[in-house]
């Protein structure tokens, strides 16, 4: 299964890789140690062998639909990422930082007050740093919006035109688990036109 918690983003690495393999210029020596690669000398089993360790679109969709994202920085590119993609940038895995600070909000908080009964203590830490519970928010409006009510943060969701991934996390009646995951699966279908195999 691909990593995607840390800096583990698998596409990346398949990048990095393919960089590795073509600049290399191989010449007489002993490469077997621990980590090494053996290059096969066909390109069908470079191929064939690669299929092993980077993921498919199933696989990659699959690790996305069940992410979690603690790293605040990290959970920013994806979401930023994501966004890019949806609003048909053509390099949105390369984004710059945007001239408004932008934060990473938690719908349902870290700190749940009464409003979030819905949920018990141990679905509230399974379900915090879901990507599907996290969005992004200028940060003068987050700083406003603290554990309030998914009722009371609906209105600021849906608030910002030019963040269509935001506003859609907005548009439900109520937040809960089901919510949650549905929006995490719409991100990871998204995921795979964002970051895909070339």
């Amino acid at each position: 299964m691909p990593r995607w918690r840390g800096c583990y983003d698998p596409r990346m690495q398949i990048c990095l890789l393919k960089s590795k393999i073509h600049r290399a210029t191989i010449t007489d020596g002993n490469l077997k140690y621990e980590g090494s690669l053996t290059i096969a000398a066909d390109a069908s089993q470079v191929k064939t062998e690669l299929a092993s360790i980077i993921p498919n679109d199933a696989r990659f969709k699959a690790a996305v639909a069940g992410a979690h994202v603690s790293n605040g920085r990290l959970a920013r590119y994806y979401l930023r990422a994501l966004q890019q993609c949806e609003d048909g940038e053509p390099e949105p895995q390369y984004i710059p930082n945007p001239g408004e600070e932008v934060t990473l909000e938690h719908i349902l908080p870290a700190n749940p007050g009464t409003d979030w009964k819905h949920f018990t203590p141990e679905e509230q830490k399974a379900y915090l740093n879901r990507l599907g519970n996290e969005v992004l928010l200028p940060a003068t409006v987050n700083s406003k919006l603290g554990n309030t009510s998914y009722a009371v943060k609906k209105s600021a969701l849906t608030a910002k035109k030019n963040m269509s991934l935001t506003k859609e996390a907005g548009a439900f009646a109520s937040w809960g688990k089901d919510e949650i995951n549905k929006r995490q699966e719409r991100l990871a279908e998204l995921a795979v036109k964002t970051w895909p195999l070339r």
